[in-house]
């Protein structure tokens, strides 16, 4: 005999906490910035798409322009 459980899902693209409906994108990642995402995500108990979110929503730009991967490779 099986049992089947049925949840209600919310439905897709419904306004999130930022008011907008969220689209699905494709970027590609590093695997160990893959890795990195992930380990963010779940210390912060949330999914790998609002982790990517709100890094967005609080990254400082200007560090950013300046960042040099060779200094991050070099250690």
């Amino acid at each position: 005999m099986h049992i089947f459980v049925s949840m209600a899902r919310a439905k897709k693209a419904v306004p999130s906490a930022h008011g907008e409906k969220k689209t699905q994108y494709q970027f590609m990642l590093t695997p160990s910035a893959s890795e990195m995402l992930d380990q963010l995500a779940e210390a912060a108990g949330i999914t790998r798409s609002e982790c990517m979110e709100r890094l967005i929503r609080t990254a400082d730009f200007l560090k950013i322009k300046d960042f040099d991967i060779k200094e991050i490779d070099a250690s």
